[in-house]
């Protein structure tokens, strides 16, 4: 009997054919009816779900159905409902499905009947796909000067929004979720409060944004800047009038733009100091990443929640800096001291030493080789001026002689390094970086610490406590074994 072929199946659906014949469930019903008819073995079925087909890069189940594909040589088939589900740009189609047969998988596109397989269908396949974008882009296009002609009517594209119900007439005010803007807007202008202050209240209050979610500074300022709220409506960065009630008025509007600029006026920012642990410290509370924070006066650095800087719910917890990045440096202080630990870093340094060594020999006989070709050149260039006295030979000896400094120069500077790398000794190189560590560390830049941090730590848990004492460090994730964190910081 022969073997039988395996298929992977991809299925996707865009937010406009939610409604139709595109569903997950039909794409995978066919599918699978097409691998039983066909006697295929169906090894998987990539779910992509719900999102836009134009830009390949960002559907990451579709990457992960290609890699999958490309790294193994046992599928045979990929396969999907129809042509635009694979791909809906003919280009990025076309070299998707090139590289998939090369691979020896082919592409079979159950409702246009097409197997790559056959030199027909694939002909097919590249011509359809190409009318398939340019039937998307006409679509696309009338889609779009339909949206802005209605929103030129005065008729929001869709889309929900705090304080109005969206209906097909347009907006119509909320009663209960309009009296969110309206605080927002009264707090703002006539109490003098800012950003994190609304967000507060309105989250003790129990008030909720459109997704339901907690308000933070970000949302209370989108609705300040919104100007659906004085009538209009907006479309690609462009506002109309709108055929809605306000429910802020003009007045009010204004006094809030002006506030809105006059406190846009930030000075400016006082450095203080690389806070290298956000992103990876963890509010005892709500586990959300804990960030920089300095006292009123000046003088005290923490690091508190980043929910409760935004206004939100949870409380700053906050802990000190200087303790809180000394308990992680002498952590990784005393790892990489650690007996074991050096001796993995004397053998990594050794043989890193070894192969540059062997590197910047290649490199040497590389261009010693090139300065003697090239001196030979200049030998023959010169032999041919004496000959013909043609001026093209001098501009030929010009640019050699160019060349030839050029290799020299290299050549120094390898010569150099060479001789650095010799007489670099494994055990002092150790020595300093274990002994050093903590200083060598604070001279990297911000953006380094942190990011070799990153690379070693997943996250650092807090004590929770009411007071600040009591909050310490719990315990510390980290990515990659113990033993593997001088591969990293010696890198």
């Amino acid at each position: 009997m022969s073997k039988r072929k395996v298929a992977v199946g991809y299925i996707r659906v865009s937010t406009e054919e939610q409604t139709l014949n595109f569903s997950l469930e039909y794409q995978e019903e066919h599918i699978r009816k097409f691998c039983n008819d066909h006697n295929y073995d169906l090894k998987h079925i990539y779910n992509e779900g719900f999102g836009s087909g134009t830009n390949v890069e960002e559907r990451e189940v579709f990457c992960n159905m290609m890699a999958d594909c490309l790294q193994n040589d046992d599928i045979d088939y990929v396969i999907v409902l129809a042509d635009h589900r694979f791909a809906r740009n003919h280009a990025d189609a076309v070299n998707l499905v090139d590289r998939l047969i090369k691979s020896g998988t082919n592409l079979i596109c159950v409702a246009d009947r097409i197997n790559t397989e056959n030199r027909n269908d694939y002909d097919y396949f590249r011509n359809k796909s190409m009318y398939s974008e340019r039937h998307r882009d006409a679509i696309l296009f009338n889609c779009m000067y339909g949206m802005r002609q209605r929103a030129k009517n005065g008729l929001p594209n869709g889309g929900r929004i705090t304080g109005y119900i969206n209906t097909p007439d347009g907006y119509v005010i909320n009663e209960e979720t309009s009296l969110i803007v309206k605080v927002i807007f009264d707090r703002y202008v006539n109490e003098g409060w800012g950003y994190r202050k609304i967000a507060q209240f309105l989250n003790e209050k129990e008030y909720t944004t459109i997704n339901n979610g907690e308000f933070d500074i970000n949302a209370v300022k989108t609705i300040l800047t919104n100007q659906t709220y004085i009538g209009y409506v907006k479309f690609e960065n462009e506002w109309f009038e709108g055929k809605h009630e306000p429910i802020i008025s003009l007045e009010l509007w204004k006094k809030a733009q002006q506030l809105l600029q006059l406190r846009s006026y930030i000075p400016e920012k006082v450095h203080h100091g690389s806070y290298f642990l956000t992103g990876i410290l963890k509010c005892p509370d709500c586990n959300a990443s804990m960030v920089h924070h300095v006292s009123s006066c000046g003088k005290y650095r923490y690091y508190k929640c980043l929910n409760n800087k935004n206004g939100k719910k949870c409380k700053a917890n906050s802990i000190k800096k200087d303790y809180a990045e000394n308990y992680i440096l002498d952590m990784l202080s005393s790892i990489i001291n650690s007996p074991y630990i050096q001796s993995l870093l004397l053998q990594k340094t050794s043989r890193r030493i070894s192969n540059e060594l062997n590197e910047y020999k290649k490199t040497l006989g590389r261009l010693n080789k090139e300065i003697t070709k090239t001196e030979n050149r200049i030998q023959k260039t010169y032999e041919l001026y004496y000959k013909t006295n043609k001026e093209s030979h001098l501009k030929q000896l010009e640019r050699l002689n160019k060349q030839l400094d050029a290799l020299v120069s290299k050549k120094n500077t390898a010569d150099y390094q060479y001789q650095v790398m010799k007489d670099s000794n494994a055990i002092q190189i150790i020595d300093s970086l274990t002994t050093n560590f903590q200083s060598d560390f604070l001279q990297l830049k911000d953006t380094d610490k942190s990011s070799l941090l990153k690379s070693l730590i997943e996250e650092i848990k807090v004590n929770n406590g009411q007071k600040m004492k009591e909050r310490t460090i719990k315990e510390v994730t980290f990515h990659v074994a113990v033993e593997e964190i001088p591969n990293l910081i010696s890198a």
